[in-house]
């Protein structure tokens, strides 16, 4: 079996922003990669995974009830490990700069010409693209939103701001909730300096009318020079910033979309989807694509908007997914929760709690019901991501 290198990088869409293998990441950022560096090993069985520390007996432990069989290293041991393969979160200049100064070969690593289209596809046009193309051949395009726009000066901006009494303006890097801002009539002065420091820094800003969200999820793909669909990711925000995600089977969330638009509608998404990816993307990139969507109301009806970004890196809807699939005892239901305690044992504490509110129960490798952290929780730890099932 090919030795498997797993790596967490949260900050991946930041360093892709940055667009250097010089970029440091910030404090929160940081913390973020550390506490949760083990999370990785959920999805790929008997790997390496990359830790800022060896976890916790009772996180191995958590481990030995499922087939994962993982193995932990520290970057200062990676040059006497022989990997054959690295399996980040996502791929940027950055990731490769810090791997190679810790001793993995550079022929494990991808080219940078290869790093540099992954940075040129996930600028926010591909996902202009992708809706331009779902618009041109999808029966269904006159229920779909325009595509955003591409603004290169302040008059653009005030032109788009014209048509719409709200907007949202993005960063054409960005993820995570991040890079984003809500406009109503005219921009604050807040917000028209950011506005100008986005088109100064790279060239352009992107912009689109603001919905009347109901219902965020996504379209989850593998990309390994063919595209397969990966399964659907139900998810919530606040803010614009990643929560939770649903642990339902496919079907199950299906069948939940539906109440809102036709499972045809769904179905030619996911179709010409899959198109547009293996064309445009498979010869670039090889991994995780999720595609972020949502449902939105307007005039008392339901629409949706099939493509709001494009990442090109794993996500926290695609280890929801695996973990159903993989983890979840048939019939169990639950949620896939992103946690963040600031005080110093906080997290560790309310973990504690939860463990006796909600006891675990595994049968067979499957989790049945009960609260499962999926990274080590210490004293020491703000962040977590975990499971939570109940009967």
């Amino acid at each position: 079996m090919e030795k498997k290198l797993l790596v967490f990088n949260p900050d991946h869409d930041l360093a892709l922003a940055h667009g250097t293998n010089h970029y440091v990441s910030p404090t929160s950022a940081l913390a973020f990669a550390d506490d949760c560096s083990a999370v990785l090993t959920w999805l790929i069985p008997d790997a390496y995974v990359l830790v800022s520390d060896f976890p916790s007996p009772d996180f191995q432990n958590f481990c030995q009830k499922f087939p994962l069989n993982p193995h932990f290293v520290l970057k200062t041991d990676l040059s006497n490990t022989a990997i054959e393969k690295v399996v980040p979160w996502g791929w940027n200049h950055n990731l490769k700069s810090q791997l190679l100064k810790c001793g993995i070969p550079e022929n494990r690593l991808p080219s940078d010409a290869a790093l540099s289209e992954i940075h040129r596809l996930s600028h926010r046009r591909t996902s202009v693209r992708a809706m331009t193309f779902l618009r041109e051949h999808s029966r269904f395009a006159s229920e779909f939103p325009v595509p955003a726009s591409e603004l290169v000066d302040e008059a653009a901006v005030a032109e788009f701001l014209s048509h719409y009494d709200a907007a949202i303006f993005k960063m054409p890097w960005s993820g995570s909730g991040r890079g984003l801002r809500r406009v109503l009539g005219a921009p604050t002065t807040h917000q028209a300096g950011w506005i100008r420091q986005s088109i100064r820094k790279y060239g352009c800003i992107m912009a689109e009318p603001f919905y009347d969200v109901v219902q965020d999820f996504a379209m989850e793909f593998w990309c390994d020079e063919k595209v397969t669909f990966s399964g659907y990711s139900y998810f919530n925000t606040q803010n614009g910033v990643y929560q939770s995600n649903l642990l339902y089977s496919d079907a199950e969330i299906e069948r939940m979309l539906s109440e809102w638009v036709s499972t045809m509608v769904l179905e030619e998404c996911r179709t010409l989807l899959t198109r547009f990816l293996q064309e445009e993307i498979a010869p670039y990139y090889h991994g995780c694509i999720g595609v972020d969507m949502f449902i939105y109301q307007k005039d008392n009806q339901y629409f949706i908007n099939p493509c709001v970004e494009i990442n090109l890196r794993m996500t926290m809807g695609y280890l929801a997914n695996v973990f159903v699939k993989k983890y979840l005892a048939e019939g169990a239901k639950g949620f896939l929760r992103l946690r963040y305690v600031k005080d110093e044992g906080g997290l560790q504490s309310l973990a504690d709690t939860y463990k006796k509110s909600f006891p675990l129960v595994v049968s067979d490798g499957k989790l049945v019901s009960g609260f499962l952290p999926l990274t080590p929780i210490t004293k020491k730890t703000h962040y977590t991501v975990s499971v939570e099932v109940e009967v």
